[in-house]
């Protein structure tokens, strides 16, 4: 069900269409493609989503700075907020950048942060505020990609990567393959998913990673699976909260 906003014929070796209108191609009246892609706008800025803060890892000095990377939301001194998948709460108590003073930070920027108190923090930690939380769970319903020659297996352990949150997982249903091609439906309750073929499937991880849905937040929404290697890449399609 997707349908194009533009149709634009282009001429690479001249470059027509491509960043600017030219003199070629004089019955088309449309936009350049880079015209067409400013005309996009986003529903909301990550900025305006709520804070997701996946602690990179922990520098221990004079201080104990907690660093990462702000996925969603801004964060300031001051700000109460929570840590998960522990849920234990505390307040920044200052922000750290090198060789600058900074009260706050915005999605997009990384950064460091000293708490009030000494919670425990980690890497793989999302930190976020009181408020508009993520769910912590241990089951995903994904839309899965894979990428290996070997097939992934019904049950199989295998590494799961979300932001900064590494845990071992396995696939608990292949509900449905299709192929990648045709986006046939190849199969229903599945054993195996095969090279470039992809699945609706429901993993269970070994442990609570905290996640989104991917047209929520979809930086928290997508995540890679791995062997040795990266095998397979998937979107986050629905959750169920288990962190009650």
């Amino acid at each position: 069900n997707i349908s194009p906003s533009y149709v634009i014929p282009i001429s690479a070796s001249h470059g027509d269409f491509v960043a600017k209108k030219t003199d070629n191609l004089k019955w088309y009246v449309g936009p350049s493609i880079l015209e067409a892609l400013d005309s996009f706008k986003t529903k909301e800025s990550a900025k305006e989503k709520p804070l997701r803060f996946p602690v990179q890892d922990v520098y221990k000095s004079e201080k104990r700075i907690i660093v990462g990377r702000v996925e969603s939301g801004t964060l300031r001194q001051g700000d109460q907020i929570k840590v998960l998948p522990s849920g234990e709460t505390t307040t920044i108590k200052s922000v750290e950048e090198y060789l600058r003073e900074a009260t706050e930070a915005e999605a997009g920027k990384s950064t460091g942060i000293v708490t009030q108190d000494k919670v425990f923090v980690d890497r793989g930690d999302i930190i976020t505020h009181a408020e508009d939380l993520p769910v912590v769970t241990e089951k995903i319903k994904a839309h899965l990609f894979w990428m290996d020659k070997t097939p992934l297996k019904k049950s199989e352990r295998i590494r799961l990567r979300c932001a900064t949150q590494e845990v071992m997982c396995a696939i608990e249903t292949i509900e449905r393959v299709i192929d990648s091609s045709t986006l046939e439906t190849i199969s229903e309750n599945a054993d195996e998913i095969k090279n470039r073929e992809v699945a609706d499937v429901l993993i269970r991880t070994e442990k609570k990673v905290v996640i989104e849905d991917f047209n929520r937040i979809q930086e928290l929404g997508r995540f890679v699976l791995e062997r040795e290697n990266t095998c397979a890449g998937g979107i986050i399609t629905g959750i169920s909260n288990s962190s009650e």
